[in-house]
């Protein structure tokens, strides 16, 4: 199911009750949670801000953020269930990272945060007062590799089982028709 939307966006804007491709055409802002139980990728043309907590997903389920611009994690947020891959910066305390050090929380992630730019690295960018805790926790989850496979390769499977069946209509016609 691909839904686009276009303008601005909150995660009161679309649902996941079905595995989804969801374009945003601007800016998305998280505020709490996207309602909905499948999987999803959500295309953004625009930056991503995160204000609360994100907390999606269970077994199987789960959703990827694909940026273009700078996704910015407030400092309040203390956890997020999800693939971040942004072509912009990443910044784990706000935008431009302009978070004292006391405002900040431990932020767990569990999931992934992917630059594609080199130049624009993710700002680990956190100071807790207490030194003897990581600031970020990044926890991998192996399930997005199979929710991306999911959502990608379903078309070109069926593209593939319509192609060999035409294919295998021409042979068995072609054999009858030099029988």
């Amino acid at each position: 199911k691909k839904v686009t939307l276009t303008g601005d966006a909150t995660q009161a804007s679309f649902n996941l009750s079905a595995v989804s491709a969801v374009n945003i055409t601007g800016n998305l802002t998280l505020s709490g949670n996207i309602s909905g139980t499948s999987i999803g990728t959500v295309f953004v043309d625009g930056k991503m801000d995160i204000t609360q907590n994100f907390i999606y997903g269970a077994g199987n389920s789960g959703v990827v953020f694909i940026v273009k611009g700078n996704v910015s994690i407030a400092p309040i947020v203390t956890r997020v269930d999800a693939v971040i891959i942004s072509a912009g910066i990443i910044y784990t305390a706000g935008e431009f990272c302009a978070t004292s050090s006391t405002s900040a929380s431990q932020l767990t992630v569990n999931g992934s945060l992917i630059s594609l730019d080199p130049e624009s690295r993710i700002r680990f960018c956190r100071n807790l007062t207490d030194n003897t805790l990581p600031a970020e926790i990044i926890n991998h989850q192996p399930k997005y590799v199979v929710i991306l496979r999911n959502i990608f390769s379903e078309k070109f499977r069926k593209f593939s089982e319509i192609a060999l069946a035409i294919f295998a209509a021409l042979m068995t016609s072609s054999i009858l028709a030099s029988g």
